[in-house]
């Protein structure tokens, strides 16, 4: 189908190649404002943290993903390296040892990686997805203007050494434009990869049910959108994912691992609080339960990373044409609210990159950035609870302070659009950017806390 016509559709367009390219248009060119010593090497952790991919190899790392099964743990990142590539760094740990030094993945034929998210099976087997892409014309700018943006999955089988080589799992098309892949491993072990098309639009699922060896491509919603993110419902076969569309935020189920999805609904859309914002959504699912976290904003559709007003979470139940609770879990202003209503200026606090996880108990866990002013130092990783099924949210308490809230992409410490949030060995942990020192790095908590038994 071609590409729709339209302002809207341009700027999204734009925006998503955005989110593809790398640190490297600052880091070649000499305009980061990073501190001297931004060379590569390795650097001490501030006090109370783990940082995992400090490296020789890499200047500076951002958009972890985190990832636990039966007692294994990973973290995936994107990395700027030394070589002027970005690459997939990962560090894993078993049961009883502690993560590794990083190693890393490359794209084929010389291309760029970003946005990496992985998850296990139950055999013990590791697979990871990444967007791949080549740089645009201009040498110290290469990430404006990216081309031939592709899909890429590697898979660790049990047992084996390491991850094998990469194997395309979108199709080729002239001038193709895939984004923001996102893994997931349903309860009976299928491969489930959900992914956008920015030429001819659509969401679309890649599934394997023979542990990558082959793929089956389903297109979920013919509609121009991106960001999409996936999560299992516990179910053989069921996952939902969520996505970003003409400023709603939309959902899809399959209870067939990916062959079949149900018919799109939308979840949020304009509301008294502000525009859905264009910011990646996440999802957690329980069966026929979904919780959906996204943010709210005024910024301009076309600023590079909109600051949110809000963080709302949608509770819908499969079959429903609605979301039958919506409550604003996060605020800007600091105090969680308990509905939709949200002082229509604009503060000066605001919150970036809003993530959702659940708790075997089945707490619900969104954490966020949160900026008191765009000032170095003046945001911090926070989190809140749910032990009510997402009516209502607990006052915010902080995981790490001394961040930078910036708004500005792919400079040296840049947040990323997205963090890990998700089970550990310990409890629900986080790989998240600290970027205290002027640099990106990923810090890794691996137990953030529990809820009150009260609220």
């Amino acid at each position: 189908m071609p590409a729709p016509a339209g302002r809207y559709m341009e700027i999204a367009r734009q925006i998503s190649l955005l989110a593809i390219g790398s640190f490297l248009a600052l880091a070649c060119s000499g305009q980061s404002s990073a501190p001297p010593d931004s060379g590569c090497g390795d650097r001490p952790s501030r006090p109370g943290e783990q940082l995992v991919s400090l490296d020789s190899e890499s200047r500076f790392e951002a958009e972890p993903f985190l990832v636990a099964r039966n007692g294994d743990l990973a973290i995936l990142w994107e990395a700027s390296g030394c070589d002027n590539r970005t690459k997939v760094g990962y560090t894993l740990a078993g049961s009883a040892g502690s993560l590794a030094k990083p190693q890393y993945l490359l794209s084929p034929d010389g291309q760029q990686a970003s946005n990496v998210t992985a998850g296990w099976d139950s055999r013990g087997s590791l697979f990871a997805t990444w967007a791949s892409w080549t740089p645009g014309p201009d040498p110290e700018r290469p990430s404006a203007s990216p081309s031939d943006i592709r899909i890429q999955l590697v898979g660790w089988p049990a047992g084996a050494a390491g991850f094998g080589p990469p194997i395309e799992l979108s199709e080729t098309i002239a001038d193709q434009l895939y984004d923001k892949p996102w893994l997931l491993v349903t309860q009976d072990d299928v491969i489930l990869v959900t992914y956008s098309d920015l030429v001819r639009g659509g969401i679309w699922a890649a599934s394997s049910t023979d542990a990558g060896q082959s793929f089956r491509r389903v297109l979920v919603d013919s509609m121009m959108a991106n960001l999409a993110a996936s999560c299992p419902d516990g179910r053989p076969g069921g996952a939902f994912v969520t996505y970003f569309a003409n400023r709603t935020i939309r959902l899809a189920h399959t209870s067939d691992g990916g062959a079949s999805w149900s018919q799109p609904q939308t979840v949020a859309g304009v509301a008294s609080s502000g525009e859905v914002a264009y910011h990646d959504p996440t999802c957690v699912a329980n069966g026929d339960e979904v919780w959906v976290a996204y943010g709210r904003t005024h910024d301009d559709f076309s600023m590079p990373v909109e600051r949110l007003l809000a963080v709302e979470v949608a509770h819908a139940t499969l079959g429903a044409t609605a979301p039958d609770t919506v409550v604003v879990a996060l605020a800007a202003g600091g105090a969680a609210a308990t509905d939709d209503t949200i002082d229509g200026g604009a503060p000066a606090a605001y919150l970036i990159t809003p993530q959702l996880g659940r708790r075997p108990d089945g707490s619900l866990v969104l954490a966020a950035y949160h900026a008191a002013s765009e000032d170095s130092g003046a945001s911090a990783l926070v989190v809140t609870f749910s032990t009510d099924g997402g009516r209502s949210f607990a006052p915010e308490h902080t995981l790490a302070s001394g961040l930078t809230g910036t708004v500005v992409r792919h400079v040296p410490n840049w947040l990323g659009d997205y963090f890990g949030l998700g089970s550990t060995p310990a409890g629900v942990g986080a790989a998240f950017v600290d970027n205290a020192s002027g640099l990106s790095h990923v810090a890794f908590i691996d137990d953030i806390g529990r809820p009150a038994t009260t609220q």
